[in-house]
């Protein structure tokens, strides 16, 4: 089996990502990331989750419990997730924008995200929904 940091410097490399990039996307410094990589430092139960999300796998195919990326029930948003490189670019375009349009977009991602939340539920009791 293969260990935490080796999955995820092959992850990170699928995806042509640097340790910098994805130390973004998680709100950490590259030599955190290359000290999860090198087996230096474990991160948080967050942090695996974070990892999830962005590589589109499960937390024991990170830990390297299974060789299976796929977790065994994904959320049905998850197609609707933007790439990690997409998330880059809406976080640093927002940063020029003034406080009240980033507030804006916010409010709008929020509201958007609760409908989407209450789409699913809706398909998950009843299929047939939408």
């Amino acid at each position: 089996m293969r260990s935490f940091g080796e999955v995820l410097r092959s992850e990170r490399e699928k995806k042509g990502l640097s340790q910098e990039e994805l130390g973004n996307l998680i709100r950490a410094v590259k030599s955190t990331i290359s000290q999860y990589e090198l087996g230096k430092r474990k991160p948080d139960t967050e942090i695996l989750q974070q990892f999830a999300d962005i590589f589109k796998c499960s937390v024991d195919y990170l830990l390297g419990r299974t060789t299976n990326p796929t977790p065994p029930a994904a959320d049905i948003t998850d197609e609707f997730r933007p790439t990690p490189e997409d998330e880059l670019l809406i976080f640093y375009k927002a940063r020029d924008l003034s406080e009240e349009s980033q507030k804006l977009i916010k409010e709008q991602i929020e509201h958007l995200h609760r409908l989407e939340r209450e789409r699913w539920e809706r398909q998950k009791t009843d299929p047939e929904k939408k």
